[in-house]
């Protein structure tokens, strides 16, 4: 009985002593991480806090919306815990472990990624083939070739599986088994730029050069892409930059500008409270100032943007504007020639436009037609983007006629002419060009090989 009593009595000490261990040492509870945000302007850092202080820490769902904020930010190492304790709340959640598997690849966990990829499979996700199409990327970044094949080969309905697929017939010396896929990519996604590039890879290793040569034409030409299960990805953290960027609020505040609402806007831009400099705010304020009828106030602001976060050649443009219609001529001259040698494909019609306005004020002609055939070059490389062949060679040879010296244009036509099947007019074009040029590698590479 005795013995019994000393037993209790032990018992009864230890159990006290881990109370007193709970109270005077309590668990850590668990707390949403926080990136370091420097660098990050206070509107998008002020938003990305807020989404922080709210989360639900017993909500799957805040938890999983953290981690997509946070990686659409590039806050890995936070997204990935996010995902974390988002899939620790929701074990049996097929859709949060592949958004987990994600987070992990992001950072390079490639072996861990593909573990909860095929934790995802296992927990019956909705869309096998995707989680199929990733695991094998993942698979190949390890340099693990046969069982990336095998996870692609699953997820192979997928045209983006077929690609991937035929690249690696390609690597591996199988060809003709490439074109093969390539050839069904190709039929349904004609306008995509990489099966035409890869196409053209298969060809040279059959030893087609010449059927190489025009994939590879082909490639340069398109822009468009075939669909991906990355995608699906990209659109969610694309929405959540939107959400939070400053960007976002600039976007709906313009159209109140343009609708006689400056004096709000400008309200609403001091409303934010934020501090320091912010190239998207001021350009929208020079906006602001301009509609209230405030010409030097728009100078300064566009003034300031450029000098504290550098020209591009829109800013440029807005600049020279503002100028021209002050009467300084000369000075946006200056300024639309800068804009124009930042190699921006943004607002450079609208730039050789205005110079040559700008010179046919001046008096100066010569220089207005340069321009004007700089103008012409321009339309028909861009129509030459868009795949319409024929306003290409209206453009391009616009262009020569004014100014024969453009060897580049002079290419240009000919790789026109070319796919529009008149290769006397391609031969003379690229005789215009050498001549321009003597030394234009590419056109000579084009003589030396049809010329055999």
């Amino acid at each position: 009985m005795k013995l019994l009593r000393i037993l209790l009595t032990g018992v009864l000490l230890a159990e006290l002593l881990a109370i007193g261990v709970l109270v005077l040492y309590p668990s850590k509870p668990i707390v949403p991480p926080l990136p370091s945000m420097d660098g990050y302007n206070t509107y998008t850092v002020s938003k990305l806090r807020a989404l922080r202080s709210n989360c639900d820490l017993l909500s799957q769902e805040d938890w999983m919306d953290l981690s997509d904020a946070y990686i659409a930010h590039g806050f890995y190492p936070e997204a990935e815990a996010a995902a974390r304790v988002a899939c620790e709340l929701a074990p049996e959640d097929s859709q949060l472990c592949f958004r987990w598997a994600f987070c992990l690849s992001a950072m390079g966990l490639m072996e861990e990624a593909i573990s909860r990829y095929q934790q995802a499979i296992e927990l019956g996700h909705t869309s096998p083939q995707d989680v199929w199409y990733l695991m094998g990327r993942d698979y190949l970044r390890l340099e693990q070739v046969e069982h990336g094949r095998r996870a692609l080969e699953k997820a192979e309905p997928l045209v983006a599986a077929s690609f991937e697929l035929a690249k690696l017939d390609v690597r591996s010396g199988h060809a003709a088994t490439s074109i093969k896929r390539l050839e069904r990519i190709q039929a349904d996604y004609a306008n995509a730029s990489t099966p035409f590039w890869l196409r053209a890879d298969a060809e040279s290793q059959l030893g087609d050069k010449a059927a190489a040569r025009d994939y590879r034409l082909i490639s340069q030409l398109n822009r468009g892409k075939f669909p991906t299960p990355l995608d699906a990805f990209r659109d969610r953290y694309l929405a959540k930059l939107n959400k939070f960027a400053l960007a976002k609020f600039v976007e709906e505040q313009r159209p109140k500008v343009e609708h006689g609402q400056a004096r709000n806007v400008k309200q609403a831009i001091e409303g934010l409270g934020l501090e320091g400099f912010e190239p998207q705010l001021a350009d929208l304020l020079a906006n602001v100032e301009f509609a209230m009828g405030n010409s030097r106030l728009q100078q300064q602001q566009l003034e300031r943007i450029i000098a504290l976060d550098g020209a591009s050649t829109y800013r440029c443009l807005r600049l020279a504007r503002a100028y021209a219609v002050d009467g300084k001529a000369e000075e946006a001259i200056e300024l639309l020639k800068t804009g124009l040698r930042l190699d921006g494909r943004d607002s450079v019609q609208e730039s050789r436009e205005l110079l040559i306005e700008l010179y046919e004020q001046l008096g100066d002609l010569p220089r207005a037609r340069f321009h004007v055939s700089r103008l012409f070059a321009w339309e028909g490389n861009e129509a030459m983007q868009t795949a319409d062949m024929s306003t290409a060679r209206e453009k391009l040879a616009s262009s020569v006629a004014i100014d024969p010296s453009q060897a580049e244009t002079w290419y240009l036509l000919s790789l026109v002419e070319g796919l529009l099947g008149n290769r006397d007019g391609q031969r003379q074009a690229i005789a215009s060009c050498l001549q321009a040029n003597p030394n234009h590698g590419r056109a000579l590479s084009w003589l030396g090989e049809n010329s055999k």
